[in-house]
């Protein structure tokens, strides 16, 4: 079980962040059991990278956190980029259920593309605890010669607490600020980070609690 998050860096921008999750009500908790049951809709969070994932390596416990720079060039980067866009606005249009199986976190990721431009399938698509072991084998993280398992010991920045203060400051995913990513100056300046989330411990201890309560 994990879950990834796409951070989009831009030449003279902060890296914004697409996390795709349910979309809970005030005193609303996740459950994988109901999230195969239309209990929860699918929402697209639209973030800063020190707003999504420095609040889970400095702050919230329980999960691991791995930033991986992947391989994809610019100009494909920003088609990723716009695969968001896209999926994002036809969210809005048409609303959808989240789906633990068939429309989850990291299958959402897939199926924004065309199915004649989607990658192919993978058993760890769906059992996503896997997936960086996946993008590793199809070339798609910068490894530096790095076998696997080093990669992703070194890509784990828990802790790290400087992490984000020289990479970004903070700035909301304001839409006016996500136009201007959208003009034409931009469109060979994005590149694309992946960022693995992976329950560690103390999240599955307090699941167990919030099942229990």
């Amino acid at each position: 079980m994990a879950h990834p998050i796409a951070s989009f860096q831009f030449a003279d921008a902060p890296p914004l962040c697409f996390s795709i999750e349910t979309r809970k009500e005030i005193g609303e908790r996740y459950s994988t059991i109901a999230g195969f049951f239309r209990q929860f809709e699918l929402i697209y969070v639209v973030a800063d990278e020190r707003d999504v994932i420095r609040v889970r390596t400095n702050f919230r416990r329980g999960e691991d956190v791995y930033l991986y720079r992947t391989t994809v060039p610019p100009d494909k980067a920003r088609e990723r980029f716009m695969d968001y866009i896209a999926a994002l606005n036809e969210l809005h249009a048409h609303p959808r259920w989240y789906n633990a199986a068939t429309t989850n976190c990291t299958t959402s990721i897939r199926t924004q593309r065309a199915a004649a431009q989607r990658a192919p399938w993978d058993w760890r698509i769906l059992l996503n605890g896997k997936v960086d072991e996946l993008l590793f084998e199809r070339g798609a993280l910068a490894t530096d010669g790095l076998p696997f398992a080093e990669l992703r010991m070194r890509s784990l920045i828990n802790g790290r607490r400087d992490s984000f203060r020289h990479r970004t400051r903070f700035l909301p995913a304001h839409p006016h600020r996500i136009a201007r990513l959208l003009n034409h100056e931009n469109q060979s300046a994005a590149t694309l980070h992946i960022v693995i989330l992976r329950p560690g411990p103390d999240f599955w201890g307090s699941q167990i609690r919030n099942q229990a309560s």
